[in-house]
């Protein structure tokens, strides 16, 4: 009879040991040791003529540190709002409506954290418009930041897609791809584009305002490839590279059985 109960409290033991590890796999583990990750969230990206009363809500796999997620939390450009959380969703409420025809990127940054110091696996950025242009500026002066703001216009559903390149200098390490229907542009202007030769006191062509500078190092790179019809670039300065003449170069822009591509007030260079 001893025996029979010790077997019986010895299977219990290890029942009881069974389900708290059980619980720790699947119940604390993941609370306190896997970093919160975006599920989803509304307006999608490139979603165009969004209402002006319209709230933004993005919702978590985990409950939140609610002031980390707040401070991590920036809407370009800024509006004035509130916070509001229910469980893992947050929503984020306007204080007046949007503006008209205004194109708005939120960001969410891997500061934000959850209730046990985890941060957000990774960032969060996505664009709206409240008209039917997607007008996106470029966050940060690199090939890739160029090619998730070209990812974001071609997911929208409207044939008015802009990309601004401000003023900076990007390093170009991957091909970056154009859809149709698209304006990449950036924001200076060159001046004295129609002097043929110079004689006397006549100025080379020069940029007033300075604009976007897009270069690379890579003698085999494509730097922008054309996807599309309907392409634009305007006022970008363009620098490939190369080996030697003999050798050959990279391509600055590479177009191939598109219609309708248009380079307007931009100048592109190499140098070795």
């Amino acid at each position: 009879m001893r025996k029979r109960t010790y077997a019986i409290l010895c299977i219990s033991v290890v029942a009881l040991l069974f389900a708290a590890f059980f619980y720790f796999l699947t119940v604390y583990a993941p609370q306190h040791l896997i970093s919160p990750r975006i599920v989803s969230f509304h307006p999608e990206n490139g979603a165009v003529n969004v209402p002006l009363n319209t709230t933004i809500t993005v919702s978590f796999s985990k409950l939140m540190d609610e002031p980390s997620v707040e401070s991590a939390f920036n809407i370009y450009p800024n509006v004035e709002g509130e916070f509001l959380w229910n469980g893992e969703v947050l929503t984020f409420r306007p204080r007046e409506n949007f503006q008209e025809n205004t194109t708005y990127t939120v960001t969410i940054s891997t500061d934000a954290k959850d209730r046990w110091g985890n941060n957000l696996e990774s960032s969060l950025q996505f664009s709206f418009a409240t008209g039917r242009w997607m007008i996106i500026r470029v966050t940060e002066p690199t090939s890739d930041a160029v090619q998730k703001a070209l990812d974001t216009v071609a997911a929208s559903e409207t044939n008015h897609r802009v990309v601004i390149l401000p003023t900076a200098t990007y390093t170009f390490t991957s091909t970056v791809t154009v859809p149709e229907n698209t304006v990449v542009q950036g924001e200076g202007k060159l001046r004295n584009v129609c002097v043929p030769e110079l004689e006397g006191d006549e100025e080379p062509p020069y940029w007033d305002p300075p604009t976007a500078h897009c270069v690379t190092t890579d003698s085999t790179l494509i730097m922008f490839q054309v996807t599309g019809d309907n392409v634009t670039f305007r006022n970008l300065r363009i620098e490939g590279a190369v080996k030697s003449h003999e050798s050959g170069s990279g391509t600055g822009i590479y177009i191939y059985n598109c219609r309708n591509v248009t380079i307007e007030g931009c100048e592109l260079f190499y140098h070795r």
